[in-house]
């Protein structure tokens, strides 16, 4: 009998989207975008993502969204009283979910 293993596969995608249509200008809003997918054969638990905010871009206080997260209200920048919190000494945005699950897979 073989031995099967589950494992999460977790791929992380980036985007940068500007919220002002033509060129960017100073002062001009950004929107970073972090998604997470698990395309492994098993969900993936105490997922954390962290990620410093690009040289040259500050952060808007209280901004904060997280999507997918069943019963997730809109995060504050505070550390300790929700998924996700914003560090000013080291400009980076961590979130903090129970699991990650696993795309079902495709219908044959």
């Amino acid at each position: 009998m073989p031995i099967v293993t589950a494992a999460p596969d977790l791929a992380f995608t980036k985007t940068m989207t500007p919220l002002v249509s033509g060129p960017v200008s100073v002062g001009d809003e950004i929107e970073i975008a972090i998604g997470v997918q698990d395309d492994g054969s098993d969900d993936a638990l105490a997922v954390a993502v962290m990620d410093a905010l690009p040289t040259g871009l500050d952060y808007v206080p209280d901004s904060l969204e997280v999507d997918g997260l069943a019963g997730t209200a809109t995060p504050t920048d505070a550390a300790g009283d929700d998924v996700a919190e914003y560090d000013v000494a080291t400009r980076t945005v961590t979130c903090v979910s129970v699991s990650a699950r696993r795309r079902p897979a495709a219908a044959p």
